[in-house]
């Protein structure tokens, strides 16, 4: 999963993002707290309920988590997964960055999220699939695409089929899902079993 990940980083990752990371993968010891630099725990099930994976800060480093078993349990490609959380870390490692919406409303600065369905990952080389991401357009209102890499999307802020994306409006933050999102196994399992964590550990901040 780990060279699958690094090739997306240091290919269209890096020509559209502008920022890259070297990822090296490491047996766990209990020399793990004095690596230096970002860490991504690969286990087997979660430690919140329907997170099949997600980042957060830990002390001073950001630190992502991917769970594979509970993946797989709910139909979802564990390279894709990994995939989404070490891109969103690239990008917003505090979980603090926003951005505008058109109606006022403030979103996440999240890049996989409103493209995260399996069915829109992709294949580097010979590696495995890997998460689907937007661009810095999709951020901006009435700007030209294109706006996620794949280009499924045919406007800033929309949500492909599977997508999220979180949400403050009216003082409280909330999750605004794509419209027929609801039949994908993806979703369904968030939904039944209530992805908000990450909504708790921004509403904190």
């Amino acid at each position: 999963m780990v060279a699958s990940v690094q090739a997306q980083v240091d290919g269209e990752f890096q020509n559209v993002w502008g920022i890259r990371a070297e990822l090296r993968p490491v047996v766990w010891s209990s020399a793990m707290p004095t690596i230096q630099g970002w860490r991504v725990i690969v286990a087997n099930n979660s430690d919140q309920a329907g997170d099949l994976g997600y980042h957060d800060e830990t002390g001073v480093l950001p630190t992502g988590y991917v769970f594979v078993e509970d993946a797989i349990k709910y139909g979802v490609t564990p390279s894709v997964t990994l995939s989404h959380e070490v891109l969103e870390m690239l990008i917003d490692p505090w979980i603090n960055a926003t951005a505008i919406m058109p109606d006022g409303s403030v979103c996440s600065y999240e890049v996989c999220d409103a493209v995260e369905d399996d069915r829109w990952s992709y294949v580097v080389g010979d590696h495995l699939p890997v998460s689907n991401f937007v661009t810095p357009a999709w951020f901006t209102p009435h700007s030209p695409g294109p706006w996620d890499f794949k280009q499924v999307l045919r406007q800033p802020f929309q949500l492909a089929r599977g997508g999220y994306i979180a949400v403050f409006k009216n003082g409280h933050w909330s999750q605004r899902f794509d419209s027929e999102s609801f039949d994908t196994k993806q979703q369904a399992a968030r939904i039944e079993k209530g992805r908000f964590s990450r909504l708790y550990r921004r509403t904190m901040r």
